[in-house]
């Protein structure tokens, strides 16, 4: 029961925070300081892009792995 309050309580918040507001959609896509941008797909008037950050500029004592975005189609 408590879960089924709390599930109540917060749904409608992440649909809200989810679906509820179009304002960023003015402003796609960012920009973003990156060394390289590609245009992966192009849908309409919006943009997927992929933003390359360069080592270099990276602070070497955060351990992270890379990024790398694909679709199945891609893996064929």
């Amino acid at each position: 029961m408590k879960t089924i309050k709390y599930l109540l309580f917060v749904l409608p918040a992440i649909l809200q925070a989810q679906f509820g507001s179009n304002e960023n959609l003015d402003n796609w896509p960012p920009e973003i300081d990156s060394d390289t941008t590609y245009t992966y797909k192009v849908i309409d008037d919006t943009k997927l892009n992929l933003w390359v950050f360069n080592r270099s500029k990276v602070n070497d004592s955060v351990k992270s792995p890379p990024l790398f975005f694909s679709s199945e189609e891609d893996l064929e």
